[in-house]
């Protein structure tokens, strides 16, 4: 991973303490100084750090990850993928990717019974392309959902709606996607389940729904639920 330093490298004549004028107040008839022996050798130091770079034969993230068995992996969208520098970055050193809001309700399902796969599938052909492991990012949320899905509704009809969407989704990409966040974020901080759409009509019940068709519909895929903060 690449990170930036706060101490961004400076040029040796502007490092302090590195050939400037500083002041010397117990001096008599002189105010200033220049640093020498000690100030030559920690420019010298400076100038090697900057300068050292890492061997050609340096492994990739992708490499290390893989001699550990674990996938190293960002976040794709179609916006991404058109991006030179973005492919060039992933293709050196990545080994998997995540769909990013092309994978979600409002975007998949806007309308019910209508289906968008446009923006995932471009990042499902890309994966496959570059022999990139695809996890499928999210069958169910509280979040980024078309307002028909929260619609009145008997609790038996709602439960179909959350079948209906996690199986035809699930099967679209069978055979593309390795892993499913199935539920994305059912927990509040505190382990308790959240209140959503889901949990408020079918109580927890949903989640074991979730998982049984995403099964059903996928037997291959791995099946997560994607949380934070529950440790």
């Amino acid at each position: 991973m690449v990170t930036e330093r706060e101490d961004r490298a400076r040029p040796a004549s502007a490092a302090p303490g590195v050939g400037n004028v500083v002041p010397v107040r117990n001096a008599p008839g002189r105010r200033y100084a220049r640093t020498t022996a000690v100030a030559g050798a920690f420019a010298t130091a400076v100038a090697g750090l900057v300068l050292i770079s890492p061997p050609a034969s340096a492994e990739t993230l992708a490499q290390v990850g893989a001699g550990r068995d674990i996938s190293i992996g960002t976040a794709a969208t179609p916006r991404t993928i058109a991006s030179t520098r973005w492919r060039t970055v992933v293709e050196s050193q990545f080994s998997s990717l995540t769909m990013g809001n092309e994978g979600k309700w409002d975007t998949t399902e806007p309308e019910q019974g209508t289906f968008n796969w446009a923006p995932a599938d471009v990042i499902a052909q890309y994966a496959r392309a570059e022999g990139l492991r695809l996890r499928g990012h999210t069958l169910v949320w509280h979040q980024q959902l078309p307002s028909w899905v929260s619609q009145e509704r008997s609790a038996a009809e709602q439960r179909q709606v959350l079948l209906d969407h996690v199986t035809t989704q699930a099967e679209h990409f069978a055979g593309s996607v390795a892993q499913w966040d199935v539920v994305n974020e059912p927990l509040n901080e505190d382990g308790t389940l959240r209140s959503s759409v889901w949990y408020d009509r079918l109580g927890e019940s949903y989640l074991a729904d979730a998982f049984r068709a995403a099964h059903e519909a996928d037997p291959r895929a791995r099946l997560y639920v994607n949380d934070y903060n529950v440790e």
